[in-house]
């Protein structure tokens, strides 16, 4: 199982909702992954209440349940513990091998991923709607007269066909919960050490889980194809389950012999296939079953020889050579998010001077060492976007943020012109240029609507307010300070990269990064 699939499961033990692929993404783009600490950074991202503590190693079961720990085993891998005694009879050498470092996690009633609720949502339907065509499908071979020994054959066929997925994407890296749970039911099943091992692969290019997904795949298609034909099918499903018994004696044999673990999912398979085998023995006494149709028999072949091109030629190598561009862009992400990286390549950039103007903008904390210039326009939607990332930020770490605009001051009747000076009439009206928070709320609150008749209504001013020196300071600063776009931001001085996002500040930002 890998890290984010850990977190994942330590999170839904929890009953903290966080999409997965929005975990994954965050915790696998960290510059420190796969540490404990860019774990911890993550969830303190999404707002999940999380502790990296050490603990006397003996004190171990009085930490509450589930935690996460990491081992010095199999190379330093991190393990979810949901039960200590069970975690030490899986891993008799784990005191050892344990630095004593746990991290635990919290829910206190909130939702880390606001899109999470909707991603559930959405798997349901799906498992909802699979659910449904399962149901279509048994009423189907119902309609076509099928005999209960077929319809249980199918049955045994659609159940093969599921669980040949979930090896399938075990053996790609991706986990499911619930069969994580089922591959870890005793201390002698492992699913990853048999499907990793090298018994299990025939050749260097073909493994047992591809033979596993091409057998049931075409026994599918087949019971589509010869659904009208019950002797067909009868046939077919005849012949194809005892040619597969002799896999099941050599997968029983090699993980009870040599792995000496059990795989859960590869027991599954031979269930199937030996109650597949158990239904159909009876026929063996029919003197058709075995007198396939030549048409039946070119069915069986062609089928069988397009499953394994299409999943030898076509899925299997798109599927890894996604996985491995996958893991190229994260680690030039994590290259690109190191803030020794970010530092050497800001310095290259524009630089200005940062000195504050008599009526500035001021957000966040002035006297804080990381300084953030935004110069945006009032209705610029990235800017907005930017403002809210920054705005977020905010509320979670110390920094000082200061807001210019870029407008066309000479043109008293453009909207973006009157915006700027109602924002320094509602400043200088109320006095509050030493009021952070105050100027935070003016300036978010114009962003998150946008909208000059509400916010009028909701900042009240005097027409009259004299914001002539506010705004000639911001006309003289542009008039210095060419700016091309917004919104364009300045860290620390320097002009922010064009490769570089507001959202990749937020490394940045809890870091206390600082150029002075």
């Amino acid at each position: 199982m890998t890290t984010p699939d850990q977190i994942w499961r330590i999170l839904r033990l929890k009953k903290i909702q966080v999409s997965k692929g929005h975990l994954k993404e965050q915790l696998l783009s960290h510059p420190d992954y796969p540490s404990l600490m860019s774990i911890s950074d993550i969830l303190d991202e999404m707002r999940v209440p999380n502790a990296v503590v050490r603990i006397e190693k003996d004190k171990i079961r009085e930490v509450p349940v589930p935690f996460m720990v990491h081992t010095a085993a199999n190379g330093g891998q991190f393990l979810v513990v949901d039960n200590v005694d069970r975690l030490m009879a899986r891993n008799p050498n784990f005191v050892n091998t344990w630095n004593g470092v746990v991290l635990a996690v919290e829910n206190d009633g909130t939702v880390a991923d606001d899109t999470a609720r909707g991603r559930v949502e959405k798997k349901r339907q799906l498992l909802y709607l699979l659910a449904v065509v399962m149901l279509m499908t048994v009423l189907g071979f119902i309609f076509f007269n099928f005999s209960p020994a077929n319809i249980v054959s199918s049955a045994c066929v659609i159940l093969g066909g599921i669980v040949s997925v979930f090896i399938v994407r075990r053996e790609f890296g991706y986990s499911d919960m619930m069969v994580e749970q089922l591959c870890e039911i005793g201390k002698s099943t492992d699913c990853g050490s048999v499907l990793k091992s090298k018994g299990t692969r025939l050749f260097s290019w073909l493994s047992i889980s591809d033979l596993t997904i091409i057998y049931y795949s075409s026994m599918v298609v087949l019971l589509a194809l010869l659904s009208s034909d019950q002797l067909a099918v009868s046939s077919t499903i005849s012949f194809l389950s005892a040619a597969a018994i002799p896999f099941t004696f050599f997968s029983i044999y090699y993980q009870w012999k040599i792995a000496k673990k059990w795989c859960v999912l590869c027991l599954a398979i031979v269930a199937t296939l030996w109650i597949n085998f158990g239904v159909v023995v009876p026929r063996f006494a029919e003197a058709d079953v075995f007198r396939l149709e030549p048409s039946v028999i070119i069915a069986v072949m062609l089928t069988f020889l397009c499953s394994a091109g299409i999943w030898l030629l076509a899925i299997r190598p798109a599927v890894i050579g996604y996985m491995e561009t996958t893991n190229e862009y994260f680690r030039l992400v994590r290259f690109k998010r190191n803030p020794d990286v970010f530092r050497s390549i800001l310095e290259f950039r524009r630089k200005i001077d940062m000195a504050p103007l008599t009526h500035d903008l001021q957000l966040g904390t002035a006297a804080a060492p990381l300084k953030v210039l935004m110069v945006c326009n009032p209705l610029c939607i990235p800017c907005a976007a930017a403002h809210e990332l920054l705005y977020d930020l905010m509320a979670r770490y110390e920094f000082s943020l200061t807001v210019r605009f870029a407008v066309n001051y000479s043109n008293k009747e453009d909207i973006r012109t009157r915006v700027v000076e109602h924002i320094f009439k509602a400043v200088a009206g109320n006095n509050k240029y030493s009021d952070p928070g105050y100027v935070s709320r003016l300036i978010h609150d114009w962003y998150e609507q946008m909208n000059y008749t509400e916010f009028v209504r909701q900042y009240p001013v005097e027409n009259d307010m004299p914001v002539d020196t506010e705004i000639e300071e911001q006309r003289g600063w542009l008039a210095r300070i060419p700016i091309k776009a917004t919104p364009t931001i300045f860290v620390c001085g320097y002009e922010l990269p064009e490769q570089y996002s507001v959202a990749d500040l937020a490394m940045m930002v809890k870091r206390g990064l600082h150029l002075e």
